[in-house]
């Protein structure tokens, strides 16, 4: 079964709204050829090769091989063996490998539709982070969310290909419909985990959650958040996550705060019943966990805070997250320290606490290791922070 082209087209050259879908019988998906010549396929060898070292050095000629095993397997159009391909890409993707996840990419584009929904997370989480930009790829992977969003077994396999999307929202991929995919199938795993009493890990959540409000606050995304799916799935996800905050990790309190307080002014609303009581107890995470944040998570706590001002469980955490801001700022990488001016400049509480620090972080800075958007930013904050910001 081959990915229709013409929706590979239009998928991939503009950005149309979501549709709601039609009812009818779910596609069948072609995913026995996955596992088709599994013990004669021509890559085997070579993946499980490249699966036993541990480094990129020691990876250089299983990559090689690798690579020629795909050349041989594409011109013998042999059956795809997705397992393989997504243990090549995970493994690829661990060592940073980019010029293999690079041949991996093109040669698994036009044969996404043999894949298992795991592959094809998988070969899309690698890519994406090794910094591969085959939008042809991205593009593919798009027209799966749309065609075969049902393939992707978990709330794991979800969250890994809206990460990976979430970095081509500024590219001539259609993000947008493909998280219209990717929501109704995260909605499903929610809803299904609910039923039967048990829970989807807050990880998966997290960073599902994150991904989503990321797109639904573009004008791309527009469409997607005013359906019912997106609200139905945020219920979903703030009632799934509350229970499990004791068990989750710093960096998934800061992913779950950050997606809460976008949703705040996406969803309003959700504010009171829904929002309100998730970041009230996000606000008692932070303070009990702030020891374990790192700068990043602090800036983006930061901004958090900021955006939902005056809910008044954030007044006994505060204090403690701009202590963590102070205690920071000599390290804090320039597109922190822009943030944190950007909520200096949104919040008086923190505007009264950090501006004259960040000021003076700012002025001793090498403004030249700035990016050109950071600068913009930085600026704005200074002239918005007023006499606080006159010096810098």
């Amino acid at each position: 079964m081959a990915i229709d082209p013409v929706d590979v087209e239009g998928l991939t050259t503009s950005k149309r709204p979501p549709k709601e879908r039609k009812q009818s019988q779910p596609k069948q998906y072609n995913h026995q050829k996955s596992g088709s010549g599994g013990c004669h396929s021509r890559i085997r060898k070579p993946v499980l090769a490249l699966c036993k070292v541990t480094n990129a050095a020691a990876a250089a000629q299983p990559a090689k091989n690798l690579k020629a095993a795909l050349l041989e397997a594409e011109q013998g159009n042999e059956p795809v063996d997705g397992g393989l391909l997504g243990m090549a890409a995970a493994q690829a993707g661990r060592l940073g490998l980019k010029d293999l996840l690079n041949t991996l990419c093109a040669y698994s584009w036009p044969r996404l539709s043999c894949c298992g929904g795991r592959e094809v997370a998988e070969l899309a989480a690698a890519a994406s982070k090794c910094g591969c930009d085959d939008d042809r790829f991205f593009g593919f992977v798009a027209v799966y969310c749309c065609q075969y969003a049902d393939a992707f077994g978990c709330l794991r396999d979800v969250a890994l290909v809206a990460t990976a999307l979430t970095r081509k929202l500024d590219s001539k991929v259609d993000v947008a419909s493909a998280f219209h995919g990717l929501t109704v199938v995260a909605l499903k795993h929610l809803n299904t985990s609910r039923a039967s009493y048990t829970q989807c890990p807050i990880r998966d959540i997290a960073e599902f959650f994150y991904s989503l409000v990321n797109l639904l606050g573009t004008s791309s995304g527009t469409a997607l958040c005013a359906l019912d799916v997106a609200r139905d799935v945020i219920v979903a996800m703030a009632t799934s996550v509350r229970p499990q905050l004791h068990k989750a990790s710093a960096q998934d309190i800061a992913k779950t705060t950050g997606a809460a307080s976008m949703a705040w002014t996406l969803f309003p609303q959700l504010q009171d019943q829904v929002l309100m009581p998730l970041l009230q107890e996000l606000a008692q995470a932070v303070r009990f966990r702030h020891t374990d944040f790192n700068a990043q998570d602090v800036a983006h706590l930061c901004v958090a805070f900021a955006k939902v001002d005056g809910i008044p469980d954030f007044s006994t955490s505060l204090p403690v997250l701009l202590d963590k801001v102070l205690d920071n700022l000599a390290i804090f990488s320039s597109k922190d320290l822009s943030l944190v001016s950007w909520a200096a400049s949104r919040s008086q509480y923190i505007g009264d606490r950090c501006s004259g620090h960040v000021t003076k972080e700012v002025m001793r800075r090498d403004l030249s290791a700035f990016s050109a958007q950071d600068l913009c930013m930085m600026a704005q904050c200074l002239a918005k922070m007023g006499g606080r910001g006159k010096a810098a």
